[in-house]
């Protein structure tokens, strides 16, 4: 590694303006978004999925991955814009939502350099279900040890599913698109 301004190769386009660019996009992104959609889990999820799924194949750094993945959560937690006056459950499944998105987008992240188009979909789709795994059991869990009403179940569960499936969708999409854009341009 060359170290001539006391940056690796790798970290030096992250630097620069468009790098910069898109740290603050992403992560403004996270936190502003549940402040900003209100008591609208279907919307708020799906942009919060597709803002993951793109952070996951844009970003580098599994620091960057990791605080993109902790951030919509904490962000929902403060203003309680998802639950309303069920927030306070909110507090027992964030460790659980940050592990879901984090193995989502690691695996993700992981995966981003694969050639083939079937085994980057199927890497894509078992991502996902690892974090819907992850989130659904752990509500079951909380559910069934008394922990959190089973009115919850839904929202952690059917309504994960879609807004995952959703956002996940977008983020292909814009992908394709600015794929096109860029085969236009160049």
């Amino acid at each position: 590694m060359e170290q001539t301004t006391g940056l690796s190769v790798e970290h030096r386009e992250e630097v620069t303006s468009n790098g910069m660019i898109k740290h603050i996009v992403f992560f403004s992104a996270t936190c502003l978004f549940p402040i900003i959609v209100r008591n609208n889990q279907y919307v708020l999820g799906t942009i919060i999925n597709a803002l993951l799924v793109s952070g996951a194949m844009k970003l580098k750094s599994r620091k960057e991955i990791t605080l993109l993945c902790i951030m919509p959560s904490i962000s929902a937690l403060m203003t309680g814009t998802v639950l309303g006056t069920l927030t306070p459950f909110l507090a027992w499944m964030i460790p659980f939502i940050w592990l879901g998105n984090l193995s989502m987008c690691h695996v993700l992240n992981a995966s981003k350099e694969m050639a083939s188009r079937k085994m980057k979909a199927a890497t894509i789709i078992s991502a996902m279900g690892l974090k819907l795994l992850v989130v659904g059991i752990a509500c079951v869990v909380l559910i069934e040890a008394g922990i959190m009403p089973s009115l919850l179940l839904p929202r952690f569960t059917t309504i994960q599913v879609m807004t995952v499936g959703c956002g996940s969708t977008v983020a292909g999409l814009i992908q394709v698109l600015h794929t096109l854009k860029c085969k236009k341009t160049g």
